[in-house]
């Protein structure tokens, strides 16, 4: 009974963290200038992105973590610290995953152009680039959260 209310918590987590990129993508939209507005100029410069939604994320992952660091104890007894490790950066990169795709959904269901002004191998390059540092700084942080 106690694992399946902990995966419909990590079910209701990813479900929040979708919406909360769905959201965040249609302010986005409504609130771009329509001649500025392209998918790299307003998911990197706008300050929405980086300053509320990757820390709301960041919060929901650190909840995820410290469920788990409650059993670390029973962990390293039966050393499966490594196994639950990999869990936890398949959950972040899942939640990743999750984020970015509520925030480009939107761009894909309207009639933006997603690169307008410049070039869409550079401007995917740094969209990429962008997830990659979010989802390193996750697993940075987890694994802090981890082994304290």
């Amino acid at each position: 009974m106690r694992l399946k209310r902990i995966q419909r918590k990590l079910v209701l987590t990813g479900f929040l963290i979708f919406f909360i990129g769905l959201t965040g993508s249609i302010i986005l939209i409504k609130t771009g200038l329509p001649e500025t507005m392209e998918l790299p100029n307003e998911y990197l410069n706008f300050h929405l992105v980086s300053l509320y939604l990757q820390p709301a994320i960041f919060l929901l992952l650190y909840k995820q973590i410290l469920t788990f660091r409650n059993i670390n104890v029973f962990i390293t007894v039966r050393r499966k610290r490594r196994w639950m490790i990999f869990h936890l950066i398949v959950l972040a990169a899942i939640y990743c995953l999750l984020f970015v795709l509520g925030l480009f959904v939107p761009y894909f269901l309207t009639g933006y152009p997603l690169f307008k002004f410049g070039n869409p191998i550079l401007g995917t390059e740094l969209i990429i680039l962008h997830v990659f540092v979010f989802f390193t700084s996750t697993l940075v942080a987890s694994r802090r959260l981890q082994l304290a």
